[in-house]
């Protein structure tokens, strides 16, 4: 669990806006709906580059919001390398048309702000101040390319995976059950070191995932627990042995799953954050031991995990690396549509504004000192 942040200024807001997201939002809009004080989702949107956008930014913002059931007030942050201005700061026109959108649909813009290149300031009020004001000298923020980076495993341990992984390219992937196996230890241990039982682990996971109906069981696993991944796992061979029959004993591959029964989940469960948490942990370090051109399917299962959390920004710049690597990564490329066409997880809209950031993530919002 992290900290409950309190936000009680625009000031307080342009400081915990990034470290709730784990990055710096670039050129964007980022709106916090709370109901009742409270809070625990965040959207995040690229600012519209030309007036002409700004009325069809509005509505999919408002339609956003709108999502959230109880939503009933918003706070506003705006991030731009554009100069604060002498006069009005950027976006002004923007957020007063905003105000006045959302007051139409009964929702109330609390506080709004901008972090430009030069300074920030509050919109509709005084406050306003310099750019060392919102930085912590002692907690660096990155940007999205660098919050996701992976970091390589040590040579040794590197060369022991990658290579493996090479080989069984030629070889026979694990089935579903061994692969499962090594997840769950991984997931058991995922601060063991890099010997030789973990080299075998992550092999057997990053070329289990290359089976789709392991896919989708490695996601069920990763964002429910063992018992929903052992559901997923007996649907695939359900499904599977059905297949079969239909083909009259002639074996099947198993490219039906695509983690379309997870998705669907995701829909109407919400999913465990501080597993799936864990899980992209060891996602990360599996990749860590891999070489480049082997990391496409470990890449979009991260991807998919970030989607199903709400976090949209990375699980774009993990489904476009995995695109990158194979262009024909089908599960990678829905997440890519899922995002661009601003398809959020069910559960997150269902929970209201208590959804998407951990318990005590988003404890207490603007003006509340309990």
């Amino acid at each position: 669990m992290t900290s409950p942040h309190s936000l009680s200024s625009a000031h307080d807001a342009l400081i915990a806006i990034p470290k709730m997201f784990g990055y710096r939002p670039h050129e964007s809009l980022v709106a916090l709906p709370f109901a009742d004080q409270r809070g625990g989702a965040a959207i995040r949107m690229d600012l519209p580059q030309v007036r002409a956008h700004h009325e069809p930014f509005i509505e999919a913002l408002i339609e956003h919001l709108t999502r959230f059931p109880d939503c009933s007030d918003v706070l506003i942050g705006i991030y731009t390398q554009s100069p604060l201005g002498d006069e009005e700061p950027p976006y002004t026109e923007l957020i007063d048309n905003l105000i006045e959108s959302a007051a139409q649909v009964g929702i109330r813009v609390v506080c709004a702000a901008v972090r430009a290149g030069d300074g920030w300031r509050e919109y509709r009020g005084d406050a306003a101040g310099e750019l060392d004001e919102l930085d912590d000298p002692h907690t660096p923020m990155h940007s999205v390319a660098e919050a996701i980076a992976i970091e390589p495993a040590p040579e040794v341990h590197l060369t022991k995976v990658a290579s493996k992984v090479a080989e069984g390219y030629r070889q026979r992937i694990p089935g579903v059950s061994t692969a499962l196996g090594a997840w769950r230890a991984l997931m058991n241990e995922p601060d063991r070191p890099n010997d030789r039982k973990r080299a075998q682990y992550e092999v057997s996971v990053a070329l289990g995932i290359m089976r789709p109906a392991f896919l989708e069981v490695l996601l069920a696993d990763a964002a429910y627990g063992e018992a929903i991944g052992n559901e997923h796992a007996r649907m695939c061979a359900a499904i599977r042995m059905a297949a079969e029959d239909e083909c009259e004993g002639l074996e099947v591959d198993d490219s039906f799953a695509n983690a379309e029964n997870v998705t669907e989940r995701c829909h109407l469960d919400p999913i465990d954050l501080d597993r799936s948490a864990r899980a992209l942990g060891v996602l990360r370090r599996i990749l860590g031991a891999l070489e480049p051109y082997q990391r496409a399917d470990v890449l979009a299962a991260a991807s998919w995990l970030e989607w199903a959390r709400g976090g949209g920004t990375f699980a774009s710049a993990y489904a476009h690396e995995s695109h990158r690597i194979d262009p024909w990564q089908r599960l990678a490329l829905n997440v890519i549509w899922n995002v661009e066409l601003c398809i959020t997880p069910g559960w997150i809209g269902m929970l209201g504004c208590q959804g998407g950031f951990r318990d005590n993530d988003f404890a207490q919002l603007l003006g509340t000192n309990e």
